[in-house]
């Protein structure tokens, strides 16, 4: 007959199995730590097959264990027309992604630039099994790349992962303001390890490469910036949509298959992270000088005009005017038009308007409404604003002719008052 104390030692074995399993499955933080009371003496097996793949430092700690890859990268190494000597030697400032004002340099020893590589987009079960930083060095850049052997890891991969950041730190990443750090912080959190990230700022450089590039090359994938940008193509890379199943396929069947790719596709992320952030640099500084297309030359005169840089905004386009003319679109160039109307260049406001009033469609009646207003408020030239409102009334639809009526009829009065007055 079984005693009660048999009974409750074959429950708690039991339970530990469980809870074992469970973390395996849902990396949960009580299975990570219980998994690892059973072994802190050396690297397990696993570790060590994954480190015959991928090369790295086993580091084994009472949490758990992880794989910590280092790689120096001079500063000749290049990424197509780029190269890190000029991400080394660059002049960095907050402003040169945040806006477009003015605050200060910004020492590149703080910079951090920080990607992922994940289980999963979203859901409770996502978590990132690699974790790649990478910073500036005497010699050039350095990856320092936080790879988990197994679930149960995700613990001590965490824990050595947070002490990368500090309070002064200024994380640098692509996207990883909706994605990146949140999640980090969420399996943080999860894993007991810490509430938040630190960092004293994060700069996303997505939102500024849309903001610069995106009406030129379209996609703004990291892939198709460093296409487009730098003129570099990767070779044999593997598809960001494919990571999970790399990794799935190692942490089920213990396939080492292209968990390599994986690693040098981070790598080569957190590198383009910092050229990309030089470029943008570059272009900041020169105050957009050196910019080449001129799509992009626009488009950063509309960023400019939007953080309130409306002096450097209208520099640029009278530096840039006549590659700006050859864009040929008449709906930018009525947006450059009201770029400097509200800088109080009428000049060159007013130029654009007079050329935009043979153009087709809509852009035609708003280029008159602005040389109107001109008109009758400005120059004082009310028989040219009547005029315009007449040719408006011939052209305009008829949701717009009742607005352009009463403009007319304003300006007709206001002419039979000056007649009057001067009759007088």
């Amino acid at each position: 007959m079984t005693s009660k104390t048999d009974i409750k030692a074959r429950l708690r074995r039991s339970f530990r199995q469980t809870r074992l399993m469970a973390g395996a499955n849902k990396s949960g933080p009580k299975a990570l730590k219980s998994d690892h009371s059973l072994r802190t003496a050396g690297p397990s097996a696993r570790a060590q097959k994954l480190q015959a793949a991928v090369g790295g430092e086993i580091v084994v700690d009472s949490s758990g264990e992880y794989l910590l890859i280092k790689t120096a990268h001079d500063a000749s190494y290049r990424h197509g027309k780029v190269s890190l000597k000029s991400a080394v030697n660059a002049r960095y400032s907050l402003s040169h992604v945040i806006t477009g004002a003015d605050q200060g340099s910004l020492d590149a020893r703080r910079l951090l630039f920080y990607d992922t590589e994940t289980t999963g987009l979203s859901g409770a079960g996502a978590l990132a099994f690699l974790a790649g930083v990478g910073s500036f060095t005497a010699r050039g850049f350095e990856t320092r790349q936080y790879l988990m052997p197994d679930f149960a890891d995700e613990a001590a991969m965490l824990e050595a992962l947070l002490a990368e950041f500090g309070e002064q730190t200024v994380i640098v990443t692509y996207n990883g303001k909706a994605f990146d750090l949140p999640l980090t912080t969420d399996r943080m959190i999860l894993n007991r390890v810490a509430r938040s990230v630190p960092h004293a700022h994060h700069l996303d450089l997505l939102h500024t490469v849309r903001s610069l590039f995106k009406r030129r090359i379209g996609s703004c994938s990291l892939g198709n910036v460093e296409n487009e940008i730098f003129e570099y193509r990767r070779e044999h890379d593997i598809p960001g949509h494919l990571v999970p199943a790399v990794y799935f396929a190692w942490a089920h069947e213990d396939k080492t298959d292209d968990l390599a790719g994986v690693l040098d596709h981070n790598r080569q992320d957190i590198v383009s992270l910092a050229l990309l952030l030089s470029e943008l640099s570059g272009i900041h500084n020169s105050a957009g000088q050196a910019l080449v297309e001129p799509l992009d030359v626009y488009s950063y005169m509309r960023r400019m005009e939007s953080s309130g840089q409306r002096v450097t905004a209208c520099a640029l386009g009278h530096a840039r005017r006549k590659e700006l003319d050859q864009i040929g679109s008449a709906e930018i160039d009525f947006r450059r038009s009201m770029i400097f109307k509200r800088a109080g260049e009428f000049s060159a406001a007013i130029s654009l308007w007079e050329t935009l009033e043979s153009a087709p469609g809509q852009i035609s009646q708003l280029a008159r409404l602005e040389l109107a207003k001109w008109h009758e408020h400005k120059s004082k030239d009310l028989p040219r604003a009547l005029a315009l409102s007449d040719k408006a009334l011939s052209y305009c639809p008829g949701p717009e002719r009742a607005a352009w009526r009463r403009r007319q009829a304003r300006l007709k009065k206001r002419l039979r008052q000056r007649l009057l007055i001067k009759s007088l």
